[in-house]
């Protein structure tokens, strides 16, 4: 998987500030996703994968909170790797490891201690081209089920935002970051062709009040739309949904 040299993923573009304050101070969406995962999926003893692990904030949290026999982190930037190793590291983290890997390669081969009863992947999706490719490597991991966050809608339209930071002199496109929404109805189709049957679904809502410095800029802020509480970055509207398949 390329990543372009804008791309706020970009190495060179990476906000340090933003992946490591996530290790200390967990989002709320975080919490809710395991929560409706445990919910379903009763996570002690369990053994899980993070496609696109960042930094490891949602696996840190994940070990602190549940009694899961094994962890694992995917992500293709190393810097986030060598961070998520580091902190393993400094606070004794046990059955936790991480791996630079690109989670869109279907050529990867997993070795034979490689066993997840699932594979999650958090805010993710929607940065990408594509969800096609990474649910393929999900599948190819041999889980018994898939859990995401992600943007969606119920409509039978799929949206590619791609979102260019200005200079603000000139049009010239400084950073870019993608808000890809997808069709929950056709996600789920893709889903089920691989035998993930069993589906279960919750959208995000939170009650504390989201807050941004600039509304002109992008940031999660709260807002009321048609009489209830919605999140909106910049001119987005953001449906954040959780999405539990398994055979």
């Amino acid at each position: 998987m390329s990543v372009n040299s804008k791309s706020i993923y970009h190495t060179k573009n990476l906000d340090h500030d933003y992946f490591e304050k996530q290790i200390v101070h967990p989002y709320e969406s975080t919490k809710q996703f395991f929560k409706f995962l445990n919910k379903y999926k009763p996570l002690k003893n369990k053994k899980i994968i993070d496609l696109a692990c960042g930094s490891g904030a949602n696996l840190f949290y994940l070990k602190k909170n549940f009694d899961l026999k094994q962890c694992w982190g995917f992500d293709q930037n190393s810097y986030l790797i060598k961070t998520a190793k580091k902190f393993t590291k400094k606070k004794n983290i046990k059955s936790l490891s991480f791996k630079r890997q690109d989670i869109e390669d279907l050529n990867f081969r997993k070795n034979k201690d490689l066993r997840p009863d699932g594979v999650i992947s958090i805010q993710t999706l929607s940065i990408l081209n594509d969800y096609e490719k990474v649910i393929k490597f999900a599948k190819n991991l041999k889980p018994n089920f898939i859990c995401v966050n992600s943007l969606f809608w119920q409509g039978d339209i799929d949206f590619k935002i791609a979102v260019n930071f200005l200079k603000k002199n000139n049009r010239k496109t400084v950073k870019i970051n993608h808000y890809n929404i997808y069709s929950i109805k056709h996600y789920i189709k893709f889903l089920k062709k691989f035998g993930y049957k069993k589906i279960s679904i919750k959208k995000f809502k939170t009650k504390k009040k989201l807050q941004t410095k600039n509304k002109n800029l992008m940031g999660s802020y709260s807002i009321n739309l048609d009489g209830s509480s919605a999140i909106k970055s910049g001119p987005i509207i953001l449906d954040w949904y959780f999405v539990l398949a398994s055979k």
